[in-house]
């Protein structure tokens, strides 16, 4: 006998506009319930008397229980309970929109009452008195500062340091000052510069040291110059400033002079772990200056037998071409597939490949950042092949044991799950597929 707790389900535990849908539902769901029920009993009765007198006879029912009308009423009284709880769990955002809507509301209230354009015009000349004032002081300080300074290499050495960080920050928000003991001290506005950020501290060094190549008359032309990676703990505005820092210090393009492009000091080297600051130093070092101006390699990095090494070699056309990780990833991928090689120069990466290329395209389709064992089910519905994929993923992208030596996928089965990821963002996203692969033909 089938039994439905209607204890569970009163019909004060709904909100009051799907009460009306309640009484419907739960009267379909239990005449149903009964009406099936009514069929089982009539057979339980059958099977008891044919028990109670096995040689008797019996006419046994044409059809089976109908049970169509039982699961569509269980799936509308299912769609109800599901209505009711997803209002409940979204309760807290309707209410958040709610309060937005009232500020809102009480904000153009308030501005109604009160002469908003005299108000604002009243702000615009006290800021603007305010600049005038900020601008007069400002010169006041500078005439000091000229009047006080005394020629001392420590007074010129904070004075390039000071020209280097305005052309840096593009503000004097920080400069440095000399104490009167001839030492440094950092300054943001009147106060010791304090509990400087990670960045702050990477762009004062860089600017120091980009002080110290020009030092007692240093000639830039016979200095080989190392910058290591010079945009760690910047973000991305700084990236943009730093890289066109770099640029208007070491180079310059003068269509008068031959050679037009020229490297201000002998030799100029510039390493970074950043795919697009590489994009854009690589852009004036060599897209649009002739060939053989500026030169690109990579550190390749191997596990052999458990010992890191590392070498330099000429860098991959496919890094040059490619201006973001995510399409470099991508002609790896179909390269591999088109190509597959047993090379552990080639397959040793793959499966790290492969896992930074879902997680990139798992992040902006559903704009989350979810472990991939969550995400991927939506980009590969298929169980076994999701599976497949993520166990080639995991295994082959964490050294879990350096000691271990190096584990290296089989050709086949590294093949076979490419495939499996390409051909899941095909069907996923067709449009999206013809576009990466229009940037290979591009390239």
């Amino acid at each position: 006998m089938l039994h439905i707790d209607d204890a569970s389900y009163v019909r004060s535990a709904f909100y009051s506009d799907l009460e009306k849908e309640h009484n419907e539902a739960g009267s379909a769901l239990k005449a149903a319930r009964d009406t099936f029920n009514s069929d089982i009993q009539a057979l339980i009765g059958l099977l008891e008397s044919k028990q109670e007198n096995p040689f008797r006879v019996l006419q046994a029912p044409e059809e089976q229980p109908e049970t169509a009308t039982l699961k569509g009423a269980v799936e509308r009284f299912s769609r109800l309970i599901e209505q009711n709880n997803e209002r409940t769990h979204g309760f807290a955002q309707a209410r958040s929109a709610a309060i937005e809507n009232l500020k809102t509301h009480y904000a153009a209230t308030a501005m109604r009452k009160i002469d908003r354009f005299k108000t604002q015009a009243r702000i615009a000349e006290l800021e603007e008195s305010v600049r005038k004032a900020k601008q007069d002081l400002t010169g006041l300080e500078q005439e000091i500062a000229t009047l006080q300074s005394e020629l001392s290499n420590a007074a010129k050495g904070a004075e390039a340091i000071n020209e280097t960080l305005l052309r840096f920050f593009g503000k004097a928000d920080i400069q440095v000052k000399v104490t009167d003991e001839g030492n440094f001290l950092l300054m943001r506005g009147d106060h010791p510069a304090r509990n400087l950020s990670e960045g702050e501290r990477t762009a004062i060094a860089f600017c120091y040291f980009i002080t110290k190549l020009f030092e007692n008359g240093n000639n830039l032309d016979d200095t080989i110059v190392y910058i290591d990676d010079p945009i760690s703990s910047l973000d991305a505005h700084h990236l943009l400033h730093i890289n066109a820092f770099i640029k208007e210090t070491f180079y310059r393009f003068d269509s008068a002079a031959d050679p037009k492009h020229k490297c201000l000091a002998k030799q100029l080297f510039i390493s970074t772990h950043s795919y697009e600051f590489f994009h854009l130093t690589w852009e004036w070092m060599s897209e649009r200056t002739p060939k053989g101006f500026g030169r690109a390699y990579l550190v390749e990095r191997t596990d052999n037998n458990g010992l890191i090494c590392s070498r330099i070699v000429e860098c991959p056309e496919s890094i040059k071409q490619f201006r973001s990780e995510y399409l470099f990833l991508f002609n790896q991928l179909v390269g591999y597939s088109e190509n597959p090689s047993n090379d552990p120069q080639i397959i040793f990466n793959l499966g790290n490949m492969a896992r930074r290329f879902v997680e990139g395209y798992l992040s902006f389709k559903f704009l989350e950042h979810n472990k991939i064992d969550i995400s991927i089910p939506k980009l590969i519905p298929e169980p076994l092949k999701a599976e497949r994929a993520r166990k080639f993923m995991h295994f082959y992208s964490h050294a879990l044991k350096r000691a271990g030596g190096m584990q290296l996928p089989d050709m086949s089965e590294a093949q076979a799950v490419v495939n499996i990821i390409l051909e899941a963002v095909r069907a996923h996203d067709p449009v999206h597929y013809g576009a990466l692969q229009a940037t290979r033909q591009q390239a």
